[in-house]
């Protein structure tokens, strides 16, 4: 468990939000009427990688989404047993009725799913809608509160797929009264090349900017800056979040991905505690 301040995009510009979290902490915006909640209100996002569920603890979490990461698929596109069935299905249930505020979405995608197996089970009408159905039929059967795709990068090939799997996930949500949320890169570079933003403003409740990785390999520098440090400099947090805007996407539906935790370098010249300063490696 980790705690400390991180900082979310309001519509006046960025605060400063008190968190506790797992592995990554990530902020929603103005989190309202989605779960029937009359008011806005700022909502946690937590992740935690399935392999880590059975020892997890949310002593200081009293609303959050927590996203369950690394979830895997078959070639046939039905989500394989939990833990290979070491989890059951009344583990999730059991931990909502502790905790009903904390919301449960199942993510399926990342590292763990070849791009290729999206491809081939979003190809065609009758083979992405099983697929769809598969999904919801699994995160209801584990009490889950909605899904997460983090399909890592569709290509032009696949938007039509991408697309209608979105559209087809909202749907079939809206039905059961789940959640619908996108995981993407944060880089702007992936901006229509591989996520088509008017199709995830519309279908997604919310979108997931993973700005995991901005720090250089050969020199000390920052995880996720919030702001450039040079002038006109594309590496922070505020960079790619204004592009995604630019590009369509509100702030209602943005989520940005933090990491918490701390790197350790070797310096080339002992005591040059600064920014920038050349590294021999990560120790």
């Amino acid at each position: 468990m980790v705690s400390g301040t991180m900082w979310t995009l309001g519509d006046r510009g960025w605060y400063p939000v008190k968190v506790a979290g797992i592995l990554v902490v990530l902020a929603a915006l103005q989190y309202g009427m989605v779960l029937g909640v009359a008011t806005e209100d700022t909502r946690v996002f937590l992740t935690v990688k399935s392999a880590s569920v059975a020892s997890l603890s949310l002593p200081d979490v009293s609303s959050a989404f927590v996203i369950v990461t690394d979830l895997m698929i078959s070639p046939g596109g039905q989500p394989l047993p939990f833990l290979n069935g070491e989890i059951d299905e009344t583990y999730f249930k059991g931990l909502q009725d502790i905790k009903p505020d904390v919301k449960f979405l199942a993510s399926f995608g990342g590292t763990s799913t070849p791009p290729e197996l999206f491809s081939h089970l979003t190809m065609g009408n009758k083979r992405r809608a099983a697929f769809v159905q598969n999904l919801i039929q699994y995160v209801t059967s584990y009490g889950f509160a909605g899904i997460d795709i983090a399909w890592l990068y569709p290509t032009t090939a696949d938007k039509d797929g991408y697309t209608n799997l979105l559209k087809e996930l909202r749907e079939a949500c809206d039905q059961m009264k789940l959640i619908l949320t996108v995981t993407v890169p944060s880089n702007p570079s992936v901006i229509e090349k591989n996520y088509p933003v008017e199709d995830l403003q519309r279908y997604a409740h919310y979108v997931i900017l993973s700005a995991n990785e901005f720090r250089k390999l050969k020199k000390t520098s920052l995880i996720a800056p919030l702001y450039s440090l040079t002038t006109g400099s594309s590496n922070s947090l505020d960079y790619h979040v204004t592009a995604w805007k630019l590009a369509g996407l509100t702030s209602d539906k943005i989520v940005v991905g933090v990491q918490t935790n701390s790197i350790t370098y070797k310096l080339i010249q002992p005591n040059e505690y600064r920014l920038g300063t050349p590294v021999a490696k990560l120790k």
